[in-house]
This record gives structure tokens, sequence and C-alpha cells, in this order.
């Protein structure tokens, strides 16, 4: 439920990478993935995930999140986190779950970033 699209090096736009190459975050930015969130530009650190759980009472709004899991279980919806690229504003973990996880903040009942 993701509200971005993932994209490769290929796919950005001759400004996005010379800014993904002066920013100085990424060691060699054509290695990372990409999204954008809120018009930002964001790279994938794929040694790192949020981790969103959410309650097994909300399961019919997420059925995609909860594909797989007992009904009696909480979901752990993840994904890479994400360094900016755009912006030198990082997400707040509200935007994390509304923009790049597709899962009301009110919803989640904890939230953490695992290594």
């Amino acid at each position: 439920m993701t509200l971005t699209k993932e994209l490769r090096w290929k796919d950005l736009t001759k400004e996005e990478k010379q800014v993904a190459v002066s920013c100085g975050r990424l060691a060699n930015p054509e290695d990372f993935n990409f999204h954008r969130v809120a018009g930002e530009l964001f790279a994938c650190d794929d040694e790192s995930a949020w981790i969103a759980t959410v309650p097994v009472e909300y399961s019919e709004k997420y059925p995609d999140e909860y594909f797989g899991f007992n009904d009696d279980e909480d979901a752990s919806v993840s994904a890479s986190c994400l360094i900016p690229i755009t912006t030198d504003q990082e997400l707040t973990e509200e935007s994390i779950c509304r923009d790049y996880l597709g899962i009301d903040p009110k919803h989640v009942s904890d939230f953490t970033v695992g290594v």
C-alpha cells in the first residue's frame, strides 16, 4: 500500500542525479533505489527499515498488510528507511506512516527502526 513508486538511477532526471551526487549523503548514488515522497527525492537505505505495528482491529482497513497473518495477530508493516536527497528535512513518524507506508498514523500502535 506504499504511496510511492520505487525509482532506479536511470529513472531520475538529470537534475536529480546531480543533486544525488552533490548532496554527499550517498557513497555511490548509482547503487541506490529512490522514492519520491511529497514531491521530494529520497534514497532507500537497504540496511535499516521502519517498522510500524498495526493492531488487528484495523486489519480490514489494510488487507494487503495482513496477507498471510493470523486473524488474531497484529501486523508489522516495514519499508526501507529513506535518506533525504532534495530536502534537509527528515521525515516524521506521521509522514512516514501516511505518505510512505500508506497507513493512518492513528492506527499504528508501535513504530521502530530496525537495523
